[in-house]
């Protein structure tokens, strides 16, 4: 709005205008949708009557918003919403640019009408009706301008977007081609090695994008290949030891029915062994016997050595009185 210089003074000018606009717009709207009717690329968007009737309703309060120079942001939302409806039941903008031709005819000779000068005596002067017919081949000049210019670019940017859509989907069919290049060689590679054959390397010409998958899975055959043949080589070394333990278990064997037997021997001489045992026991036992008898005969001995002893003390004693009264008679003689 800026840029077209649509600023206050402008927009008060459109009020000024505004009982002219809304007196003509009956007229003018009647004008525009009967050339739709008449016209089968803009008919086939009004399916009945009162479609038709309905859509000039919704002019009509479109214009006495803009004639009330309301470009607020229920305007904006309300266009919005319009130009969406275009879109989607696929109204060209031309059809549009030329609706709009036929409006501005009617409503700028009504204007210019209204605001004509008037002569003397109240009679319309003359030019009126010329004046409006310039003004209004002026508009639809510069709308047909506006319509090409408008076509062009909608052409030429339909253009770069179908060829942006056509290279996208040159760069799509060679990324799809890659990747089943891609896909075939892993694929092989997946084969090789449900097989076993772990041998299987993938090529070089692999598409670039795939380089690093090709490295890591040559990379891992690489190290499987190394694994298996250390198991290999474990396995081979493990069996010989195999049958190194079997042959030590069979002389094991060998040695235990050695020992076995010769437990056997022993066995037996630990029996005789034992039945000499018992044979001593009880010789054993017999010399236990004599041995308490020997003690029962040394306890009796002791207590006649013991009266002995007594009697002998007793001798002693006695022995001592006659020295004594021996000596006591001596004495005396």
């Amino acid at each position: 709005m800026e840029f077209m210089r649509f600023g206050p003074k402008a927009m008060q000018d459109l009020r000024n205008a505004e009982a002219a606009i809304v007196a003509a717009l009956p007229d003018a709207l009647d004008a525009f949708y009967s050339q739709i009717s008449a016209f089968p690329e803009t008919k086939a968007f009004f399916k009945t009557p009162d479609h038709v009737k309905s859509a000039k309703a919704r002019q009509n309060s479109h214009w006495d918003r803009l004639a009330k120079g309301q470009f607020d942001q229920s305007y904006v939302e309300a266009v919005t919403k319009v130009g969406k409806i275009h879109a989607r039941i696929g109204l060209e903008p031309r059809w549009y640019i030329g609706g709009y031709a036929l409006l501005l005819e009617k409503l700028i000779a009504n204007v210019l009408a209204e605001r004509w000068p008037k002569g003397r005596f109240g009679g319309a002067i003359p030019g009126a009706a010329e004046r409006g017919a310039e003004l209004g081949a002026i508009v639809k000049a510069a709308l047909i301008d506006m319509d090409y210019s408008i076509s062009v670019y909608l052409e030429a940017s339909e253009a770069a977007r179908l060829e942006t859509e056509a290279h996208a989907r040159r760069v799509e069919e060679a990324q799809a081609a890659e990747r089943e290049k891609a896909v075939s060689q892993v694929s092989a590679g997946m084969n090789a090695l449900a097989k076993g054959d772990l041998t299987y390397r993938m090529p070089a010409d692999i598409p670039a994008e795939y380089a690093k998958i090709r490295d890591d899975f040559n990379q891992a055959m690489e190290r499987l290949e190394g694994m298996v043949s250390t198991i290999k080589a474990t396995s081979d070394s493990i069996a010989q030891s195999s049958q190194e333990i079997n042959s030590g278990a069979e002389d094991l064997s060998l040695r235990t029915e050695q020992q076995a037997a010769a437990l056997e021997e022993t066995a037996a001489t630990t029996e005789q062994l034992a039945a000499s045992v018992k044979t001593s026991a009880h010789a054993s036992r017999q010399s236990v016997a004599l041995a308490d008898e020997a003690t029962n005969v040394a306890d009796t001995g002791g207590v006649i050595i013991q009266d002995a002893i007594a009697a002998m003390s007793r001798i002693e004693e006695g022995s001592k009185k006659i020295s004594e009264i021996t000596t006591v008679i001596d004495g005396i003689i």
